[in-house]
């Protein structure tokens, strides 16, 4: 019986210059050190499946970075548009998100630019696909927990929404890619939506 394929469609053949044993067991091409730097938002994917919260997946990639390592990895960072009402039944169904989690998204969309300080305090509409092209600065710091296997993990992660933009004074001795700079046209924090 034919399967339609050659036994060539089976073979790929690789270039793995530079792959180590090492490499292959850090994670890949993710960021996988604590370190500051800058970083692109390369696309902007809403997430919703059944018995999941809604979130916004922000795929990011590192261009500036110390330790510089890690410059041209990728980083994931999600934001989360609900919470559960209890987080041991989900079957109790979902809520709106807390105050807390509320700022952490302001903060993050404050840094991207999209949300202007001086609307603060008012009723506002973000337009998250507008992330899509932006650079930020911020700190990644590792946080250590356990899979469902009980599994020591490691996952590396925006602190609590804290982006800002490259010429805050917060983020002053981060490296910094002026090529994107000047190729984003971004003046920086006056730069908002």
């Amino acid at each position: 019986m034919s399967t339609g394929f050659e036994d060539n469609d089976l073979v790929d053949e690789f270039d793995t210059t530079g792959v180590t044993p090492e490499s292959l067991d850090s994670g890949g091409n993710m960021v996988n050190a604590e370190g500051k730097g800058m970083f692109l938002v390369m696309d902007v994917v809403p997430y919703s499946e059944e018995g999941k919260l809604k979130n916004i997946r922000f795929d990011c990639q590192c261009i500036a970075f110390k330790p510089e390592d890690q410059v041209d990895k990728m980083m994931f960072h999600r934001i989360y548009r609900e919470a559960w009402k209890d987080k041991d039944d989900h079957t109790q169904g979902t809520q709106p998100i807390s105050e807390g989690s509320r700022d952490m998204l302001l903060r993050f969309a404050r840094g991207l630019g999209l949300v202007d300080p001086a609307d603060l305090g008012k009723k506002i509409a973000i337009n998250w696909a507008l992330a899509k092209g932006r650079l930020f600065c911020c700190a990644i710091e590792k946080e250590e927990g356990k899979d469902k296997n009980g599994k020591k993990t490691a996952n590396y992660r925006i602190p609590f929404g804290r982006v800002y933009p490259h010429d805050h004074e917060e983020v002053a001795d981060y490296p910094k890619s002026a090529e994107h700079i000047a190729l984003s046209g971004s003046a920086g924090t006056d730069d908002v939506v």
